[in-house]
């Protein structure tokens, strides 16, 4: 549950969902997941992020 701005609470959705990687090694492994399970997702950048 989160905050929804209100006072009250809300649940999460997968917008509220960061997954930071140090190195694209696995990531393919992490897609097949995404995919199996039926959860967006999106890639953004190629370079990594300091």
């Amino acid at each position: 549950m989160l905050p929804d701005g209100t006072g009250g609470l809300r649940r999460s959705n997968y917008g509220d969902l960061c997954v930071l990687m140090p190195r694209r090694t696995g990531l393919s492994l992490l897609e097949d997941a995404f995919f199996s399970k039926g959860v967006p997702y999106v890639l953004e950048g190629q370079a990594p992020i300091f």
